[in-house]
């Protein structure tokens, strides 16, 4: 049972690796009901120089607008936007697309 196991480990690093060119990185920065507050903070998002967008979906409250900073090439950038969104009073988590 313990030959499988480095195998995996060797499998997970190769996808890693040979992935990460293609890695999409975005911060996480709420969900909403009213679109005005999509566009309040997509407009400040811009403001920083951020690239930003939007994701429609169904909740179990009603239709909401998902707001993410990205897509980032890596988490690093993608963390480092997160910490010049913090400046604007919003905090999210950094997450793969």
């Amino acid at each position: 049972a313990a030959k499988p196991e480095p195998k995996a480990e060797e499998a997970r690093a190769a996808a890693a690796l040979s992935g990460s060119a293609t890695d999409q990185w975005v911060v996480q920065l709420g969900a909403y009901k009213e679109a005005g507050n999509v566009k309040l903070l997509l407009g400040k998002i811009k403001q920083l120089g951020l690239p930003a967008y939007t994701e429609n979906f169904e909740s179990p409250q009603g239709q909401r607008t998902r707001v993410r900073a990205g897509p980032f090439a890596s988490k690093e950038a993608a963390e480092k936007a997160q910490a010049r969104i913090k400046i604007i009073g919003v905090q999210g988590p950094v997450a793969p697309k």
